[in-house]
């Protein structure tokens, strides 16, 4: 990667947190990972699942809204072809945030319980 498409990549994510909210509801959880990570000490591996996790989340939610930005791009018209492309990339946006909380799950609840027990 050459640094001027690192600075274009950077300014992509820029242009997500800029513009898009759930994008940044995201952020906010990738936070909230982050700080459940150390909170817990978890594991180096449920550190590496989680990580990839939030990676796919994140890189899912910009390309999302990519393919609805080039979708607008296109044609402002209704066209079922559009409206099938938008809610193909949400669908994918969704699957791997749903399949994500389930891994954060299967991650926190137990430190979570344990937490619970020792209060």
């Amino acid at each position: 990667m050459t640094f001027s498409s690192f600075r274009h990549a950077l300014r992509g994510i820029a242009g997500g947190i800029k513009t898009e909210k759930n994008f940044r509801v995201m952020l906010f959880c990738f936070g909230l990972v982050l700080a459940a990570n150390i909170v817990f000490k978890v594991t180096t591996t449920e550190w590496l699942i989680t990580l990839v996790c939030s990676g796919f989340v994140l890189a899912t939610e910009l390309l999302n809204s990519a393919i609805e930005k080039t979708v607008d791009l296109v044609t402002n018209d209704y066209h079922d072809l559009a409206k099938a492309a938008k809610d193909y990339s949400s669908g994918a946006a969704l699957i791997v945030s749903i399949a994500s909380f389930a891994a954060a799950l299967i991650i926190y609840l137990p430190y979570f319980i344990n937490f619970i027990k020792g209060i």
